[in-house]
């Protein structure tokens, strides 16, 4: 395979060719074949050997052709070991080939000695490498190889570095004293220098672990060589930061496994130390462990930080032992494992005695900033798990703890990075302040529902604190994200203080920030309507432009379904759907009355039929009949097709008749389906013919079309009248569906 280089107009380097080899075999198939041959390969070894030298060696003589310059081995570099080798188990067709050379070639160099000689002085690196193996294969005596070695300059040879490591580890042993001699010899001598190396300072240090790992290597095979030990002592004197590689024969490693996920000790384990050795020498334990080298399967500090919160969350008085000895860790440590334990309580399920102690120890901590988030995930963990019967001074503690927590960090507090408001409130420390408050509004509420007065003075106080923020500290917004989400509940608290507090910041002509308001209430909105004949429903409909800004398109279509499931079946006297559909009629933007029209469709979709006929009896047929006969023209096409597909989503034949007469195209959002499956054979008809006179509108027939169409014809066939049918098959066949030659039934 040919590549033409990339080439600059203004770089003056010419543009050149490079050249890729593919094997002219179906890949896979030339391993499967070896497989079945390597059983006999003494008897066809030579064959075998001659076949596999020469394809590799035109491999390389084709690629040098094209691109004669090229130093580089790729195949070579790819491979890991010669012999077989877990690095490699990843292989590709030259791969294979040099499996059928190595196992080949043993068996020829037995006969034929020169094979390795050969191939230990090529030029080509995987020919070196194949000759230090048959060198390591071979019964001859360990000097005379390692000469062989060593007066090749093999010792030092980057491509075959591992070929000639693994040989180093067989013989090392049997060297003779004259052997050793010439090998610590060779290897003092260090790399060869090339005189065209730019020596950057570092060269010196490069050769010295090159040094290094060949003793350093030797030792683990050979015992009993005080001059290796010497030579190994006198290298590390030099270099005293010289350390141990685990496979200095290899350049690369790849291994697989996970970083963290394993305790420093069972939490059982380390409950058992806090109590019976005390929780000081508990902490030393695992703060002892260094943490620094990221090794598979050990834990990580943030492993130790897990121990701590889940001894918290399943022992809180275990916890409230360990606290106060957190303390006794480096700074940066003694922050994590103490927001840890906080962390760990806000999980847990304290008795009150508990509870009050906890309170005490974080009163002490309020004032720090890096514990905010930690102490306020705590309150509001509390809140959610105290029952409505919990006595009044706890309560009135977790207060004024949430309290403190705003008054003192919520200026300092920095949150952006998030992608909206919501997604700010429900992860930082304010949102979780904020709920709490909400929280803390719905435990009061359920405790004291016969005399429920509405937001107290505490919460009150609370959450105008967060308000007036909102346009001085990142806090405030953080906060306002939530409150926005929750406003419905808060209306419902209390009606008269979310009116004059947060109902106008959803006006988007009186606050900067009501697109932020809006995108936060409109993820799960809810509505009543009290609510809504409180201002809400006209503020809805001010927002259209606020929200359509939006970039979330979900957000924009559950705004038009949020304003489509009001006029449905809402009781509130603001809302006036004669009103708002004339409104939307009248706007010369038709896609607004398209929104709301398919809006409108997907929600009474999704209703019971009895429903949806409720809702057409009491407004939506005499609107829809009132616009669908309007004067030919008014009506542009994009609407047409709209009315047409909200009549087949309400699956109402009057519905049907209106929109009948004015057909328009068959759009990706039509549904025959939902109509046909139920219809009776005069439905069907009528469905049919709507269909053809959409169809006939529909300048282009793709494949939603098709389906749709194929889909009605299944359910309808045997409901229709033959030439009802036959009239439909061929208006598809004009409009190109060739597939409508299959929609007759047999005749």
């Amino acid at each position: 395979m040919l590549f033409e280089s990339d080439h600059d107009d203004e770089s003056q380097t010419p543009a050149g060719i490079s050249a890729t080899v593919e094997w002219s075999i179906s890949e896979g198939l030339l391993k499967m074949l070896w497989e079945r041959l390597a059983t006999e390969v003494d008897r066809i070894a030579t064959d075998v050997l001659q076949i596999a030298e020469q394809g590799l060696r035109d491999a390389y003589a084709l690629q040098r052709a094209f691109e004669p310059e090229r130093s580089f081995d790729s195949w070579s570099f790819r491979r890991s070991a010669v012999e077989p080798h877990a690095q490699d188990q990843f292989g590709h067709d030259e791969d294979v080939i040099v499996d059928m050379l190595r196992d080949c070639g043993v068996i020829a160099a037995r006969k034929d000695p020169s094979l390795a000689q050969r191939w230990l002085g090529s030029d080509l690196p995987l020919f070196r490498r194949l000759g230090v193996h048959l060198l390591t294969e071979d019964d001859t005596s360990a000097d005379s190889r390692l000469v062989r070695v060593l007066g090749e300059g093999l010792l030092y040879d980057y491509d075959a570095k591992h070929e000639v490591f693994r040989f180093l580890a067989k013989e090392a042993g049997s060297l003779t004293t004259a052997g050793r001699e010439s090998l610590l010899s060779a290897i003092a001598g260090g790399p060869p220098r090339n005189v065209n190396d730019n020596d950057d300072g570092n060269q010196e240090r490069f050769d010295a672990r090159a040094r290094f790992d060949r003793l350093e290597w030797l030792q683990r095979y050979a015992e009993g060589w005080t001059e290796l030990d010497e030579a190994v002592a006198s290298l590390l004197r030099a270099n005293p930061d010289m350390g141990v590689r685990p496979h200095p024969d290899h350049d690369t490693w790849m291994e697989s496994g996970t970083w963290g996920g394993k305790l420093p000790i069972d939490v059982e384990e380390f409950a058992s130390m806090i109590s019976e050795r005390g929780a000081w020498r508990a902490v030393a334990t695992i703060i002892a462990r260094d943490y620094s080298e990221r090794e598979f399967n050990e834990p990580t500090w943030d492993d130790a930080v897990r121990l701590v919160r889940e001894t918290a969350a399943g022992d809180p008085g275990c916890g409230l032992l360990l606290y106060p000895a957190l303390n006794i860790t480096p700074l940066r440590q003694h922050r994590d494992l103490l927001a840890a334990c906080i962390y760990g309580w806000a999980e847990s399920q304290p008795t009150d005695s508990q509870l009050n102690a906890i309170l005490t120890l974080l009163q002490f901590n309020v004032s720090q900033a890096d514990l905010a988030r930690a102490v306020s995930q705590f309150v509001l963990g509390a809140a959610r798990r105290l029952p409505k019967d919990q006595s009044p001074g706890v309560l009135e503690r977790l207060d004024q703890l949430a309290a403190d927590i705003w008054t003192q960090h919520s200026v300092g507090f920095e949150g952006s990075g998030w992608s909206d408001s919501l997604m700010r409130g429900l992860n930082t420390w304010p949102g979780f302040l904020a709920q709490y408050w909400i929280q803390r509004i719905s435990l009061r509420w359920q405790s004291d529902r016969d005399d429920w007065r509405g937001i107290n003075t505490t919460e009150r106080s609370a959450i105008d604190a967060m308000l007036q923020q909102v346009e001085e500290s990142e806090a405030g917004n953080a906060a306002l994200g939530v409150l926005a989400a929750d406003f419905s509940f808060l209306f419902a608290a209390d009606g008269r203080y979310a009116s004059e507090r947060l109902l106008p910041l959803f006006d988007p002509a009186g606050f900067p920030q009501s697109a932020d308001v809006w995108f936060a209430f409109l993820h799960s909105p809810r509505t009543s309507p009290e609510m809504l004949d409180a201002g809400f429903w006209e503020l809805l409909l001010q927002a259209e432009e606020t929200v359509t800004a939006l970039s979330d398109s979900s957000i924009k279509e559950q705004y038009w379904r949020l304003i489509a499931f009001i006029t449905a079946f809402s009781t509130a006297a603001s809302v006036d759907r004669a009103s708002l559909l004339h409104g939307f009629t009248r706007r010369r933007e038709s896609d607004v009355l398209v929104r709301y029209l398919r809006a409108l469709g997907a929600v009474l979709g999704a209703q019971e039929p009895e429903v949806v006929r409720e809702v057409w009896d009491k407004w939506l047929g005499s609107s829809m009949r009132e616009r669908c006969s309007s004067a030919p023209g008014l009506l542009d096409a994009h609407e047409r097709s709209t009315w047409g597909d909200l009549a087949l989503d309400l699956a109402l034949r009057a519905a049907l008749e209106i929109s009948s007469p004015i057909p328009g195209p068959i759009t990706s959002r039509t549904r025959f389906g939902r109509t046909s499956e139920s219809s009776s054979a005069a439905d069907a008809t009528l469905l049919v013919g709507i269909a053809e006179a959409r169809l006939k509108a529909t300048e282009v027939a793709d494949w939603h079309v098709r389906n749709e169409l194929g889909e009605l014809v299944n359910e309808v066939r045997t409901k229709v009248e033959h030439d009802v049918l036959r009239s439909l098959v061929e208006t598809a066949l004009e409009k190109g569906i060739g597939e409508a030659l299959t929609w007759m039934p047999p005749s």
